[in-house]
């Protein structure tokens, strides 16, 4: 018996002679490290120390929170890694951060995450895609005040000014009246909540070129509004329309810089964390139906656009209601491709019509639609060879209003691209 354990202790002992000797030919990992239960305090101190040195560390480093490049940070530890096998922690896997704005495989253009200026084939000529988040802006700013300017007149140079101003033309070898003047223009701005400060800024003629307008520049390109040549909204440029590839945006030859925007290199991120950043500030700055920068003031007799499911139709504001309500006529849309001659009743707002539901009952017609509005129903005919056609008609007993009143809120009325916003209320009106 005891001849039988000491062989058995023996060919234990060989046994992990072999191990050490193969783990000093291959790289510890954090697994194999493990102290096991019951070993000596020694041996648990010596797999403590292959832990470490397994997740880049020394024995007695600590964990660095702030420093995360160095090799003892939280990333980098066996607990925190993203490592799929020894690491416990996703925290670092930003997978779904990298684009706010993701496009459908089969809508793609460009492949996806692509950054690039892509062909998209066509028939004869091949057309262009430009993403709209090809330069993102790290630190968007389209806030702040707009100022309107006037070119000053130069006032007429003395004596002084005169011989200075010969002395630096024949220096630059040009006329006097050649050399740059001006004065101190003039500049009115608005009464802005935003920051007084931008990064960027467009400068537009105004008053026939007599003067000048500032205001806050979006240099994101192609979505922003600085760069040029502006893009459609889905990036796509017309072959009779497309530039070079490395000619988006346009700079001058002698003005080139990459990559736009500038940034210091101690600030420069990754692509696709600026372009989150980006995507969040366009959210957050987007106009919404009441913010006082986003509407419009609208009266009685303005002429406004009304919003309604698929159908937008020109409208005029007849009175303001209470609770931000508006009170609009507008034409219905014609059933027929014929213009429509004479015309029929106008219907006031009892009637319930609106963009869709504009046939109105007859009074002694059917009890269910006796001066109430209903929708076109859809009739089938034949055509040319048999062609089936279908079309909309207002049932038997009702008739096309010539006019709609309708209440509708003061969010669904456009004027000049704004939502309206009621100047006041007019509880009085009918």
């Amino acid at each position: 018996m005891a001849a039988a354990t000491a062989r058995l202790a023996a060919v234990a002992l060989a046994t992990h002679a072999a191990s050490a000797a193969a783990g000093a030919h291959r790289p510890a990992t954090a697994a194999a490290a493990r102290p096991l239960a019951g070993e000596a305090p020694a041996l648990q101190q010596h797999h403590a120390a292959g832990a470490a040195r397994a997740d880049g560390r020394e024995p007695g480093d600590k964990f660095d929170f702030e420093y995360r490049e160095s090799g003892t940070n939280l990333r980098t530890s066996a607990t925190f890694a993203a490592n799929l096998w020894r690491g416990a922690s996703r925290a670092y896997d930003f997978r779904h951060m990298d684009d706010l704005e993701p496009v459908a495989p089969m809508d793609r253009l460009a492949p996806d995450g692509s950054d690039e200026v892509v062909d998209v084939p066509g028939a004869h000529r091949h057309a262009l895609y430009v993403p709209p988040y090809m330069n993102p802006d790290s630190f968007p700013t389209v806030s702040g005040p707009s100022c309107d300017c006037e070119r000053s007149e130069p006032a007429p140079l003395t004596p002084s000014e005169m011989e200075w101003a010969r002395i630096v033309a024949d220096q630059l070898g040009v006329p006097v009246d050649k050399l740059p003047r001006g004065g101190a223009n003039k500049c009115s701005c608005d009464n802005s909540t935003g920051s007084e400060v931008y990064h960027w800024a467009n400068l537009d003629p105004i008053k026939g070129g007599t003067g000048y307008r500032i205001s806050p520049a979006d240099v994101t390109y192609a979505s922003g509004d600085y760069w040029e040549p502006q893009v459609a909204p889905g990036g796509v440029v017309a072959p009779e329309d497309r530039l070079p590839k490395d000619h988006y945006p346009i700079q001058a030859r002698s003005d080139r810089i990459s990559p736009l925007p500038t940034t210091a290199l101690e600030d420069k991120i990754g692509v696709r964390f600026a372009r989150y950043i980006d995507q969040l500030e366009a959210r957050r700055a987007k106009c919404d139906d009441s913010s006082p920068e986003c509407t419009t003031p609208c009266k009685a007799g303005d002429q406004v656009v009304l919003a309604m499911g698929n159908r937008a139709l020109n409208a005029t504001v007849v009175s303001l209601h209470l609770a931000r309500r508006v009170r609009v006529e507008f034409v219905p849309p014609s059933l027929s491709p014929e213009p429509a001659v004479g015309g029929g009743a106008a219907c006031l707002v009892a009637a319930g019509c609106d963009p869709f539901r504009f046939c109105l009952g007859a009074a002694g017609g059917d009890g269910s639609s006796a001066g109430l509005c209903v929708e076109p129903r859809g009739v089938s005919s034949q055509g040319l060879r048999g062609a089936l056609r279908r079309s909309l008609a207002c049932p038997r007993g009702t008739a096309p209003c010539a006019t709609v009143q309708q209440d509708v809120a003061a969010s669904r009325l456009r004027r000049g691209g704004r939502a309206c916003a009621p100047l006041a209320s007019d509880p009085a009106a009918a």
